[in-house]
């Protein structure tokens, strides 16, 4: 197991698309060799309302259909159908106490402090990420730090290289 510790960061952006894009910067630079993430993933407060989270990994889930299944494969075994639900439960149960990736409901409370028409990025990863490169390519998305687990001086390093830089005046006269 590595000692090198595990950060989360979460930024909000004040676009509904903005974090999709920001996420395909994100894993072009693992594959890359600048960063080190082990897992992303998007919230979505659409303008409609309705949320979209999506998660590289959803152990979650995964273990909620492996319990699902095999509380199927022991009620048909044994004829008693309420195993189904004690399979699923046990599942879903398991699946909390295992998930060691970013939690459904953190993206879940993250969801809720959006307004409609934005999105948040989360990442996971074995550095304070995004930092130097990763975090000049994330700056132009803009953003802001809505959650971090990193030190009070990178998290502000951070926020400071995502703030929007001011567009150049071009309305000023050249004569």
């Amino acid at each position: 197991m590595s000692d090198t510790p595990i950060y989360l960061v979460a930024i909000a952006y004040d676009d509904e698309f903005k974090a999709d894009e920001a996420r395909i910067l994100v894993r072009r630079a693992q594959d890359e060799g600048i960063s080190d993430v082990i897992e992303t993933a998007v919230v979505v407060l659409q303008r409609n309302g309705k949320k979209r989270l999506t998660q590289d990994i959803d152990l979650e889930a995964k273990s909620r259909n492996v319990g699902h299944w095999l509380g199927i494969a022991a009620a048909l075994i044994t004829g008693i159908p309420p195993l189904i639900f004690v399979g699923t439960a046990v599942g879903e149960i398991v699946g909390r106490l295992t998930d060691t990736g970013i939690l459904t409901s953190d993206l879940k409370g993250a969801a809720r402090k959006l307004q409609p028409g934005t999105s948040a990025l989360f990442v996971l990863a074995h550095e304070a990420v995004p930092r130097g490169a990763m975090a000049q390519r994330l700056a132009p998305l803009g953003g802001h730090v809505m959650r971090a687990t990193l030190p009070t001086a990178l998290e502000d390093e951070l926020d400071r290289i995502l703030e929007p830089t001011p567009a150049p005046d071009v309305t000023a006269s050249t004569s």
